[in-house]
């Protein structure tokens, strides 16, 4: 998730997430699964786990970065 510089360091994207998190829960997802890059801390500090390597193939071969949170 990538916001314009104007529009960082004010929350949004934290509020976004959960918005999101909350919607998929009420749709009976169990899982959250993410492929991002390392300089996003926003996950992590949403309890998602880091993963050793990607699940499966989805052809974002420029994220370094794949993280998994139950929901």
């Amino acid at each position: 998730m990538f916001f314009l510089p104007e529009a960082r360091g004010i929350g949004l994207g934290q509020r976004l997430l959960l918005l999101l998190l909350d919607d998929a829960k009420t749709r009976d997802y169990k899982k959250c699964y993410l492929e991002t890059l390392d300089r996003l801390e926003l996950y992590q500090k949403n309890g998602f786990q880091l993963l050793e390597k990607p699940l499966g193939t989805t052809g974002h071969d420029s994220c370094d970065r794949w993280y998994l949170l139950p929901l």
